[in-house]
């Protein structure tokens, strides 16, 4: 219950419709989140339309986490089953993306909401991480939550690696002022980890990737593959700061192998645009081994803020001998032409 200044009790009240509490969660994601600073990227007019359809709300947070958030009014019979099977297959979707892809289907939108934050860390960089790696927070909001709902939120939450919250924002009236009420039903895992199906253990994608590094690094002591975290280890080379760095990627989705140049370089450093232009030289180029001839591919953020962008070959299998090869014929054709572009004056 709840009681205005007046000794009056305020009475709940109900939605117009489920674009009713989109619109009031897009203005103030803090009702899902009070500890972290969320920003809404695609919401109410401007829904985020991606293969498995479309999302009612789209938010990142300041550190880079990915977040998804279904609405559901409780009059909907849809808000059981069918909503967790939806958001399920939101993360399936998203984690088929890069970060310059999904800046591409909210129209530029990512990119304007990142510049806009104040960040130490290259958030491009974390958020294609979290996407390539499956972790994505989702939330379902719901104006009234009901047993079966939360019974098979909490049971995710509990027996399974999806990081899944059950929110219920609540609406009261007091006179002519609207005031709005967020409990959580269901608290999620913490998302540190990749999104894994219940009984699946821990990623062997990136226990093979930690095996090809360390048959990397045995051949390679003057370019090492140390920095990184789970689904990526760096390779730094000496004339290069560290944002500039060639890199091994994998998911924990698919057997899928980025060989990659990273270009982390922000806008604001003159370096950066000579370095991205000496990558774009390399597009229509191809890496050929006796196994396959493979397409150099490069990317560029459309982000003011963080001019990032990169040069890689897809492997669509894991195969130490041919993985380590191509990198080597990678660094043999670019690294030349980086380094002499982020000398030049």
């Amino acid at each position: 219950m709840m009681i205005s200044d007046n000794k009056q009790r305020i009475k709940s009240v109900a939605y117009t419709n489920e674009e009713e509490l989109q619109q009031v969660l897009g203005k103030s994601p803090e009702l899902l989140d009070e500890y972290n600073e969320l920003h809404t990227v695609c919401g109410n007019n401007n829904e985020l339309r991606i293969p498995a359809g479309n999302i009612d709300l789209f938010m990142i947070s300041e550190t880079g986490d990915v977040i998804v958030v279904e609405t559901k009014l409780s009059r909907n019979r849809e808000s059981r089953r069918e909503v967790v099977a939806q958001i399920i297959d939101y993360i399936s979707s998203l984690a088929e993306m890069s970060y310059y892809e999904l800046d591409m289907a909210t129209k530029n939108r990512l990119g304007e909401v990142v510049d806009s934050i104040e960040a130490e860390i290259n958030l491009p960089k974390v958020i294609d991480d979290n996407l390539r790696n499956g972790r994505i927070k989702l939330i379902i909001a719901v104006d009234e939550s009901n047993d079966d709902l939360t019974r098979l939120t909490r049971f995710l939450s509990d027996h399974t690696r999806f990081a899944i919250e059950l929110i219920e924002i609540r609406k009261y009236r007091d006179g002519e002022r609207e005031l709005y009420v967020s409990t959580e039903i269901v608290k999620s895992n913490e998302i540190d980890e990749p999104n894994r199906i219940m009984g699946e253990s821990d990623c062997e994608n990136f226990r093979w990737l930690d095996m090809m590094v360390d048959e990397w690094n045995k051949g390679h002591p003057d370019a090492l593959a140390l920095y990184g975290s789970r689904g990526y280890k760096q390779i730094r080379i000496p004339q290069l700061p560290g944002s500039l760095h060639y890199e091994f990627l994998t998911s924990s989705k698919n057997n899928n192998v980025w060989i990659r140049f990273d270009n982390e370089y922000r806008a604001n450093h003159a370096q950066s645009s000579r370095v991205t232009e000496s990558l774009r030289q390399f597009v229509n180029t191809h890496i050929s081994t006796k196994k396959k001839e493979y397409d150099l591919t490069f990317e560029k953020s459309r982000s003011q803020k963080h001019a990032t962008s990169k040069l890689y070959v897809l492997l669509d299998q894991q195969d130490v001998d041919e993985t380590m090869l191509v990198m080597e014929k990678l660094i043999d054709l670019t690294k030349d032409k980086i380094v002499s572009s982020y000398a030049a004056e």
